[in-house]
């Protein structure tokens, strides 16, 4: 039995998104020129992929998404738990300690495919998230930011993977601040 890469799963999922996107377009009813991906958790990498080379696509928006390589981000949830599981006990600093240390195997990594996309993103990060590494995320998405790549970044402090406020228990302003996001991008009229 074969199994598949994370990359190639990835790219397949990427491929059908990519068909999917194309057949909305193509709706009489749709404007192609405000068509994009929205999608959260794994689509992070799934969303640059099917978007990757495109001119076509007007938007990505990501929600709970990691802009680490596979391998750090499953690394990352095992020493969370992946807020599902009992966690090691450990604390932030040491999470960040080992996770600056790993040497482990990398799988799909998104950097390049972020790198050189011209579609502009958004991408709503909780920072107490416990699947994902968000502040390595925030952190390689800010520099991406700043050599000139199209990407807003929202990080939610009290946020979670569920994308609610960890104290309150309520879902966080995620949609308003898509809606706002997409208006600024002149795809959502006011």
């Amino acid at each position: 039995v074969r199994t598949t890469s994370s990359e190639e799963q990835l790219r397949t999922l990427a491929a059908d998104d990519r068909a999917c996107l194309e057949l909305l377009k193509n709706h009489p009813r749709v404007d192609p020129r405000r068509v994009g991906f929205f999608g959260g958790s794994q689509a992070s990498w799934i969303i640059p992929l099917a978007s990757d080379g495109q001119t076509d696509v007007a938007f990505n928006v990501i929600l709970a998404g990691a802009a680490t390589s596979y391998g750090l981000e499953m690394y990352y949830s095992s020493l969370t738990g992946d807020g599902r599981r009992p966690s090691e006990g450990l604390s932030p600093e040491e999470i960040e300690r080992r996770l600056q240390s790993y040497d482990g195997p990398t799988g799909f990594d998104p950097l390049p495919v972020l790198a050189r996309t011209k579609t502009p993103a958004l991408w709503l990060i909780g920072a107490r998230d416990l699947s994902i590494p968000a502040e390595r995320s925030a952190q390689i998405l800010e520099r991406l930011r700043e050599q000139g790549v199209a990407v807003t970044v929202k990080t939610y402090p009290n946020g979670n993977h569920g994308r609610q406020d960890v104290s309150t228990g309520r879902r966080l302003p995620y949609w308003e601040d898509t809606v706002a996001w997409l208006q600024t991008q002149g795809i959502l009229l006011q």
